[in-house]
């Protein structure tokens, strides 16, 4: 009922990174319990979870959580996904009104610049051409990023001389994609 932003964020940072409780544990806690009619709405536990369409046909999941007394309206939200969160606080007249406004402005404007820099971070990262120190092998495979397409995206993929993108077992585009443990 009583709380900081600084109260707010420590506790959004110990969720994120499991300090509190098991991974295991956070990682099922951050589930959905329920759906409900709109395909966009989550019933978690305690969390209500909005499920934001983002580019390339991906969903990602806020896990918000409000509160409010009369003349005060507290939002602290989690985004697993970026392993960020917000919290807002707001006081005077309509301050629920007001929170949801700046959340969809945060959101809004915050999520793609994220996104843009992750996927600058991960072209740093791993695009590249990687190839087996073992010449006999003759296997390498090159990835890169693109900005119209989620994930990583596979180039050219030579498996002990075999092409594995043009051959006809596999599909004719490959994409890597981050998956949590």
């Amino acid at each position: 009922m009583f709380s900081s932003t600084n109260d707010l964020t420590s506790i959004g940072r110990s969720i994120l990174s499991s300090t509190l409780i098991k991974p295991a544990i956070t990682r099922r806690w951050l589930k959905p319990r329920g759906f409900v009619s709109n395909l966009f709405n989550a019933v978690g536990a305690p969390w209500e979870i909005l499920r934001l369409p983002f580019p390339n046909n991906r969903i990602v999941d806020l896990y918000p959580k409000e509160g409010d007394l009369p003349g005060y309206s507290g939002l602290f939200v989690l985004i697993p996904d970026f392993s960020i969160g917000f919290s807002i606080l707001s006081a005077g007249a309509n301050p629920t009104t007001n929170n949801v406004i700046l959340a969809d402005l945060v959101t809004d404007t915050l999520l793609p610049s994220i996104e843009a820099a992750a996927r600058e971070e991960a072209d740093v990262l791993y695009a590249g051409t990687y190839t087996s120190p073992d010449k006999s092998l003759n296997s390498s495979i090159t990835i890169c990023t693109d900005a119209a397409k989620p994930g990583l995206g596979v180039t050219s993929w030579i498996s002990n001389g075999t092409d594995m993108i043009n051959s006809p077992i596999t599909a004719p585009e490959i994409r890597l994609y981050l998956t949590s443990s």
